[in-house]
């Protein structure tokens, strides 16, 4: 094809697609705080990288990401885990020590919008919704998974569920944000949009409380009281990035050719 993504395809390329492989990709995630060495888009990004090579694979639209996503404030455990008192009230990745707030919207706002533009996709002609979701707050996974059961169960169109960093694939951390594997991310498809000398300088700790930035060693406290992560972003390399990218998008195509019940490369 010409291209994948749905805004630049005219009727009669939309309709040929769908006609020969009737799936559109939904890349689905907020804008959000992700340390000061990082844009704000890190979750829609990857997001938005990964639906296009899926479609690359195996057929189908990319539509453009939607730029939503939730969070749940932190219970008292994970904020002692990271360095909190753990009476803070907390949503997300918005440490007091942030400059800026994170875009969360609450839950049900989140599944109003993504349950009606699966409607819209469903109305358009397409059999198959892929989520690919790039964010991983508890409740907006669980809210994406929801939905993917529920519309399935209505018949007419079915919703799979994706994530950008999937379980048992590839070398990255199980609990990670702003850390090593986003930041090679990011410095293989956006060098220009990191900026690591934000960061202190290399041999200095990084606390988490500190940058908004965690591993998996922050989040389960086993650095405690200071809290630094050892996961460092300033490690992280394009190449690293890259590596990332195709283990996960030869995961997830693994996973979607046993799920897509359409002909697929």
């Amino acid at each position: 094809m010409r291209t994948r993504k749905l805004e630049l395809l005219r009727p009669e390329e939309i309709l040929d697609e769908m006609r020969r492989c009737p799936v559109v990709f939904l890349p689905v995630a907020p804008l959000e705080w992700h340390g000061p060495h990082l844009p704000y888009g890190v979750d829609p990004l990857i997001a938005s990288e990964l639906a296009l090579r899926l479609a690359d694979r195996l057929g189908g639209i990319v539509h453009p990401c939607l730029f939503l996503g939730t969070e749940r404030e932190r219970d008292p455990n994970t904020l002692r885990s990271l360095g909190f008192s753990g009476t803070e009230w907390i949503v997300g990745m918005d440490f007091p020590a942030n400059s800026l707030p994170s875009l969360y919207l609450p839950e049900e706002v989140l599944a109003i919008a993504v349950r009606s533009q699966i409607h819209l996709l469903q109305k358009m002609g397409f059999r198959h919704v892929v989520l690919v979701n790039g964010h991983g707050g508890r409740n907006h996974v669980a809210a994406l998974k929801r939905l993917c059961a529920e519309i399935s169960a209505e018949g007419r169109c079915q919703v799979h569920y994706a994530f950008t960093f999937p379980a048992g694939a590839g070398m990255w951390s199980r609990r990670h944000h702003a850390s090593t594997d986003e930041t090679a991310v990011m410095m293989h498809l956006h060098p220009e949009a990191v900026r690591t000398t934000a960061l202190p300088a290399p041999g200095e700790p990084i606390r988490a409380r500190d940058f908004g930035i965690v591993d998996e060693d922050a989040f389960e406290g086993r650095n405690l009281p200071e809290g630094i992560i050892t996961e460092d972003p300033r490690a992280a390399t394009a190449a690293l990035g890259e590596k990332h990218l195709a283990a996960a998008t030869e995961a997830i195509v693994a996973e979607l050719r046993e799920s897509v019940t359409v002909r697929i490369q």
